[in-house]
């Protein structure tokens, strides 16, 4: 499930012998705000003496990236509990929002070590520089230069008379509904040639 990530501040009631509780604030990663509310509260009951039913949610909202559009590398630290035991990890992830990378963690933990979402605990995210990245998978990444190619270039050449050549320009689509074929080589010289043939294939 997708992870957004929220800030949420909460503090316990005002009472007659604490007419100004402290604030405490909390960086969250959840679905939606619900989640994020929940999350909040068994962490902050964990840490300081006060829970849901004694404490009030003073603000619960979106953090927003302030990049968006560009591709940066990400650390995060966590804790799992697996069958076994409770472990600590160090994850790297490249992306261009932290909610997007931590997402990609939640699924890789997911997949590699069967780790349920709720069994999951984001303790530290932040963004690395190119140098201090750890993991093969992040730095194969940072070389000069990156180029991509085309898996399965689509030629169309014809060497027949110029109404086959027409004809078959006009049956290469932008957007088709089946799979790409091969690449169409024709050599014809005549309308009943192979020309004529092949521009129904294509």
């Amino acid at each position: 499930m997708k992870q957004t990530e929220y800030k949420v501040v909460g503090r316990l009631l005002p009472s007659v012998k604490n007419p100004t509780p402290p604030l405490y604030r909390m960086r969250i990663f959840a679905p939606n705000h619900v989640v994020a509310k929940s999350r909040f509260w068994y962490f902050v009951s964990q840490l300081r003496k006060m829970k849901k039913a004694n404490g009030e949610t003073v603000y619960c909202g979106l953090v927003h990236e302030k990049t968006p559009l560009k591709v940066k590398n990400f650390g995060i630290w966590l804790r799992y509990d697996s069958r076994s035991g409770t472990h600590n990890m160090y994850r790297e992830y490249r992306d261009l929002t932290t909610s997007a990378a931590v997402t990609q963690c939640y699924r890789d933990m997911g997949a590699r070590h069967r780790a349920r979402a709720h069994s999951i605990h984001i303790m530290k995210v932040q963004e690395i520089a190119a140098n201090k990245c750890r993991r093969p998978a992040i730095k194969q990444f940072h070389v000069g230069q990156l180029t991509s190619y085309i898996i399965h270039p689509r030629t169309v050449l014809c060497y027949g008379t110029g109404s086959d050549c027409s004809l078959l320009r006009y049956r290469v689509r932008l957007f088709s509904a089946t799979v790409p074929g091969q690449t169409v080589l024709c050599y014809g010289t005549g309308s009943r040639s192979d020309c004529s043939l092949l521009r129904y294939r294509v």
